[in-house]
């Protein structure tokens, strides 16, 4: 993995917390429920702010609320931001959804050569109704999940891994071929997309006190009830006070195990860009 320069990475955060602090300004305003979780969860808990080598900020809501923030962001602050999403730009290959400055630039290699217009962000993910059967809750995470995955191999034959040699070699054969087949068979990114938010949002008017990121690294990797989220608690991060989820440790602890442990130094990955520009003059280009 490449590495930032301590002070690139650092006024990359400081970016990053500024496009949170105007996200939590909006979603007060207007009533917006949400809550900070993921990688600042841990940063918030083990070093008061981000972890040390942490580029990026993940925040949660319920799908219920995503229409009306979209609308408010796209509304009242197009001039300025950006949202970047599925629905905005079908060949955007994720289920989140990412808001920053229009003058900036993030590109992680992967994502290169995709017509996207991509910049420093704020990380939104929605989280939808899931069954309380167990048998069609397991359904619904994989049925979303692949076509989630499908997503991303229809516009990428080399998608982010962690196999290493022959065992990565085998996957990104498979990856390329479904990736060519997908072409060749003319399947849309449009179509996977459509699958893909069919399956999230199939249980959307059961009764339910359960919700998912559907579409996490594994299937069924974030499932929530709601009061281990609401009323959220306020903690200080970077000096702002913050909604983190109510019951924090308990999700950190179900999803990484010992949070307050550090990781081995190979571990500690990050995103780190092809591009990054921060629209002030400063930027930089990895071509490797």
């Amino acid at each position: 993995m490449e590495k930032y320069e301590p002070r690139v990475l650092r006024k990359l955060q400081l970016t990053e917390l500024e496009i949170l602090k105007d996200f939590d300004a909006i979603c007060r305003k207007n009533s917006i429920p949400y809550v900070v979780f993921y990688g600042a969860g841990i940063g918030v808990l083990r070093h008061g702010g981000f972890i040390p080598w942490d580029d990026d900020i993940d925040v949660i809501l319920l799908r219920k609320d995503i229409k009306k923030l979209v609308q408010v962001l796209k509304e009242n602050y197009s001039e300025t931001y950006q949202v970047l999403s599925a629905e905005e730009n079908i060949n955007f290959p994720l289920m989140t959804i990412q808001w920053g400055p229009k003058k900036t630039t993030f590109i992680i290699p992967e994502f290169k050569n995709l017509p996207c217009q991509f910049t420093v962000f704020l990380d939104i993910f929605p989280l939808d109704s899931i069954s309380n059967d167990d048998g069609k809750r397991k359904k619904q995470c994989y049925s979303a999940w692949f076509w989630q995955k499908l997503m991303l191999l229809r516009q990428m034959p080399n998608p982010i891994i962690q196999y290493r040699g022959l065992k990565r070699k085998a996957f990104y054969f498979i990856c390329g071929a479904i990736h060519i087949g997908m072409k060749i068979m003319h399947i849309s990114p449009k179509w996977l997309y459509k699958k893909c938010k069919a399956a999230c949002l199939q249980y959307q008017d059961e009764c339910t006190n359960k919700v998912a990121f559907l579409t996490d690294t594994r299937p069924g990797m974030s499932v929530f009830t709601t009061d281990e989220l609401f009323p959220p608690r306020y903690l200080e991060f970077e000096g702002v006070k913050l909604p983190f989820p109510n019951k924090i440790e308990t999700l950190l602890t179900r999803h990484y195990g010992d949070y307050m442990q550090l990781p081995p130094e190979e571990e500690r990955r990050n995103h780190f860009p092809a591009v990054l520009d921060f629209g002030d003059g400063e930027r930089y280009e990895n071509d490797s």
